[in-house]
């Protein structure tokens, strides 16, 4: 194992690290140009440069914040000084007078921006054009504004500011919260003495919470908006009071929170819907859904004293929305929102994005996370009043290796489309295809892209796009649409090459091989009360498919749901894993009294 290192031109001094990584990490900042010429040049390796510091910001998998933030401040820096080059040119331009419009001195300083663009390296094109729209005023707030959201800034947010046009998402977007992180690798068998009872809001299926029963949580209190995953829940967890509908609904809410008092839960789980803020979803904060999470801390301040930690999941994108309602509470930010209500109400929070990709799963799947813990409950662990933001409950520390797909389903059977293996687990079958996107499939490589033309049975013919996933490492974040042909490498990764040089596993990834991959045990059994329909009339029960129409395919009471149903409740999961991580640090930090 190669021990990490940086290679950087930049005068600065690296931090040093504390990891150890297959990776070497190359930045190279290119020097001022020495003529004229070189300024397109340098314009050109800049932001190359910049784009590769951001790279490696987003895709290290061990990235201390100490690391991060170097990168950042690299970053920012090269940026900067990119666009005060650009000014200088843009400069230049406006000196020779206006050139729009008509006229000989038009004619004449159009002209002599041609040449002053040729002499300093540029083509015509639309950079050129962009940086001749620059100004000392928007560089100098783009910069500001970068520095203060721990962003890059860049060519498009310096004309944005000054075209007063809707800002674009920035480069990192969210990604640069970093909370306190644990250096503890944390034993096996840690749990709570006592059982602690928790309370989930927008609980889902209750997938996410499974594995809270190995540290003594118990989920006693479940809310979710949808009958058929309410019903799935408490058939999941028999013991737990499932309360369905709306927690915007003064009489739901009124449940809840009657439940949370009198089952004595002293934790609060919250994923609020994503759907608002996600890239893959409608990206509009103005809905109903995207202001639930003032729901959820309406509910901890109703709840006051009778809880003492709460965790909230959600999509990267959450923390740097706003909602109109957010904002008619003068606040900026979701983040903002959070931190600013959960500190009125004596927690010390939390905030940063971890990835499931390095706590044992085999799914990138990055989210931002918030722990907040009582003050009072700290205090009584310490035994002090002296209580600062530094008491603070930490993050898991990240695995010290990724979990590739191929390493995560190794030992689970080879099937193509339209079989299944029921003895291994009732969700291991493989949706049928249309023979030329299986025919595709086998003549395509793990991480390849390639285009099938499906025959309609009208007489059209469809152009479906085919990506296969990359096997060698953690699948890409698993979504509501994993069995649709445009969902982004849903169809496997293959890597088990034929005899005959055809690729095997030529169909979309089974229900089973997708709780693997979120984190769900290997051995967990979907109740037979839950059944799942395909699209072709069957009903998968534990003896294999059933036609419908068959009178035993369907019991009294059993609860009945599409595939496509049951992949969008997966799509929209919490990591198991990243909780139970983060839940067992908590346990360790109180038994140990490290806080």
């Amino acid at each position: 194992m190669a021990t990490k290192s940086i290679s950087i031109s930049s005068g600065a001094t690296a931090p040093t690290l504390t990891t150890s990584t297959p990776a070497v990490i190359t930045v190279a900042p290119p020097a001022l140009p020495a003529t004229p010429a070189g300024t397109a040049d340098y314009i050109s390796q800049g932001m190359i440069a910049t784009d590769a510091a951001i790279e490696l910001m987003r895709s290290c998998a061990y990235m201390e914040p100490e690391l991060y933030n170097y990168l950042l401040d690299l970053a920012q820096d090269i940026a900067g000084k990119v666009l005060d080059e650009g000014v200088r040119i843009a400069d230049k331009v406006r000196a020779l007078g206006p050139t729009k419009g008509s006229g000989a001195a038009v004619t004449a300083a159009r002209i002599a921006k041609d040449k002053l663009m040729e002499a300093h390296g540029f083509k015509k094109g639309k950079r050129w054009h962009s940086i001749c729209e620059l100004d000392a005023d928007c560089v100098a707030k783009a910069k500001a504004e970068a520095k203060a959201n721990g962003d890059v800034p860049s060519i498009n947010s310096a004309l944005t500011i000054k075209r007063g046009c809707k800002k674009k998402n920035p480069k990192l977007a969210t990604h640069t919260c970093h909370g306190a992180f644990s250096n503890i690798v944390l034993p096996a068998n840690v749990k709570f003495d006592k059982t602690v009872r928790a309370t989930s809001l927008f609980a889902n299926i209750g997938l996410g919470t499974c594995l809270l029963k190995n540290l003594n949580i118990n989920v006693a209190v479940a809310n979710e908006l949808h009958d058929k995953r309410a019903q799935i829940h408490q058939e999941l967890y028999p013991s737990c009071k499932v309360i369905t509908g709306s927690i915007a609904n003064l009489s739901v809410y009124k449940q809840i929170l009657k439940a949370h008092k009198k089952r004595r839960c002293r934790v609060v789980l919250m994923s609020p819907p994503c759907q608002s803020y996600s890239k893959a979803g409608t990206q509009n904060v103005n809905r109903v859904d995207a202001s639930l999470v003032m729901y959820g801390m309406q509910f901890l301040e109703d709840i006051g004293d009778n809880n003492d930690m709460f965790m909230c999941e959600n999509v990267p994108e959450f923390l740097g929305g706003c909602p109109d309602t957010i904002k008619d509470e003068n606040y900026d930010t979701v983040y903002d929102y959070i931190k600013d209500k959960a500190d009125e109400l004596g927690y010390i929070t939390n905030i940063d994005y971890l990835n499931a990709d390095c706590y044992g799963t085999g799914e990138n799947r990055n989210r931002a996370i918030i722990l907040g813990i009582k003050k009072e409950f700290v205090q009584k662990i310490l035994g002090t009043t002296e209580i600062t933001d530094a008491n603070v409950w930490k993050f898991p520390k990240p695995d010290e290796f990724k979990i590739s797909e191929e390493l995560c389903l190794q030992d689970i059977p080879s099937i193509e489309a339209g079989e299944q293996r029921m003895d291994v687990n009732r969700l291991h079958y493989a949706l049928d295809l249309a023979p030329e996107i299986i025919e595709a499939l086998k003549n395509t490589e793990a991480g390849k892209n390639t285009l099938a033309l499906v025959h309609n049975s009208d007489g059209s013919i469809e152009k479906v796009n085919i990506k296969r996933a990359h096997g060698d490492r953690p699948a890409p974040t698993i979504t509501g649409e994993s069995s649709h042909s445009g969902a982004p490498a849903h169809y496997f990764p293959a890597g088990r090459c034929r005899t005959n040089g055809t690729q095997s596993d030529a169909r979309h990834r089974t229900l089973y091989e997708i709780l693997v991959l979120m984190g769900m045990p290997k051995d967990f059994e979907l109740p037979e009360k839950i059944k799942i329909r395909d699209g072709k009339g069957n009903i998968w029960c534990k003896n294999g498919p059933i036609p419908e129409s068959d009178p035993t395919a369907i019991q009294h009471g059993d609860i009945v749901v599409t595939d496509d149903e049951f992949r969008t409740m997966l799509g929209e999961h919490y990591c198991p894993t990243v909780v139970n991580r983060c839940f067992a640090q908590l346990i360790y930090q109180i038994q140990n009294k490290d806080f």
